[in-house]
């Protein structure tokens, strides 16, 4: 079968990434998760792990979910803002759906580390305000404060992207992106530190921004861009090898994130066509039911195992399987809170619709 056989596959299509959505949400927080665990040295490791799978590679690539987590979120904007809603819609329904999880999860978490177990009020409205990101490094939930801003510069993204020279813009935003992370890295070494994990990611939601028109035209799939993901996905060693010969420890950072960059989008390319070759509806509900939850898992996970390891100072020292069931149970606790604050959220939001909807047709 040659290339373009491959290509004009009935399935082979830019829109299976929109179809999938949910799924790789599910995937993404999977991924997050597993990346997490490696906070307990027993589990990050384990020699019991390593032996039957490549456990530390597989750990220490999990963070790559917030690439998937990012390029999706950008796509998701771009379908948000094609029905053309007012700006002061599109951001209420933007701020909502993140601040609301955000506030109750960490700011129980905030309340609990700061205020019960510190003292701190004044430190409990940096934590909670994200302040402290910005100024002391505290990434705990670094991730939010990547996203509101990003949301707010949505609209303005997606405007240069209607022009002719698209493509054009989208090299340029690239550029912009890497010009900024490396103004920091040379000139501002301590915020760099703070803001690294955030500046590196930027440009994966610009790039889902700049595919939401592909994929919601459903274009073809050209083989090309298959060949592209998987020449990305193989090409870790080398990655890493080219940033180790680089002088700056810097440098050596924006080099990896470059690369994670490029698997987060890879993956949203052959993930989907995995999943549509698998055809298995038990497999594509489960992940998809994880993805509804993605925001509140990713919230809630964090604030559970961190209070645990404040709890706990000694958990680095527990033995593999203390270490296994506790970050079980983790997991099980942030699944709970999760589902439970997803279902409270969704009915307190159909009430209030349905509320309006009454008092319009009065």
């Amino acid at each position: 079968m040659n290339h373009q056989e491959i290509a004009d596959l009935p399935g082979l299509r830019w829109g299976l990434v929109s179809q999938y959505r949910d799924q790789l949400f599910g995937i993404s927080i999977l991924l997050i998760m597993l990346f997490h665990g490696k906070t307990f040295d027993a589990l990050a490791f384990s020699p019991v792990l390593s032996s039957y799978l490549p456990f530390q590679s597989w750990v220490s690539v999990g963070a790559i979910g917030v690439d998937v987590f990012l390029f999706l979120s950008g796509m998701g904007l771009y379908y948000a803002m094609r029905k053309q809603p007012p700006l002061r819609v599109f951001y209420k329904n933007r701020l909502k759906r993140i601040l609301i999880p955000y506030l109750i999860i960490a700011g129980t978490y905030w309340f609990c580390r700061d205020v019960l177990m510190r003292g701190d009020g004044l430190q409990f409205w940096k934590d909670l305000s994200l302040v402290s990101y910005f100024t002391s490094g505290n990434a705990t939930f670094w991730y939010i404060a990547l996203i509101l801003p990003l949301y707010f510069a949505a609209p303005l993204i997606l405007r240069l992207f209607r022009g002719r020279f698209r493509t054009g813009m989208l090299f340029v935003l690239y550029g912009f992106c890497l010009a900024l992370t490396l103004y920091f890295g040379v000139h501002q070494d301590e915020l760099f530190s703070h803001l690294e994990i955030a500046l590196n990611r930027t440009f994966i939601f610009i790039l889902g921004c700049y595919f939401g028109t592909i994929i919601q035209e459903d274009r073809p799939m050209r083989s090309r861009w298959i060949v592209l993901a998987l020449l990305i996905l193989s090409g870790r060693g080398l990655v890493y090898y080219l940033s180790s010969l680089c002088p700056l420890p810097f440098l050596r950072k924006v080099i990896v994130r470059q690369w994670y960059n490029g698997v987060g989008f890879a993956l949203c390319i052959l993930l989907p066509i995995l999943l549509r070759l698998l055809r298995s509806r038990q497999l594509n509900r489960f992940f998809a039911f994880l993805g509804t939850l993605s925001l509140e898992l990713y919230l809630s996970h964090i604030a559970s195992r961190n209070l645990v390891t404040a709890f706990f100072p000694d958990y680095k020292q527990w033995d593999f399987w203390p270490s296994c069931f506790t970050y079980l149970g983790v997991l099980l606790c942030a699944c709970l809170v999760s589902f439970l604050l997803h279902q409270a959220q969704s009915k307190v939001e159909l009430s209030l619709t349905n509320r309006k909807r009454s008092r319009t047709s009065l």
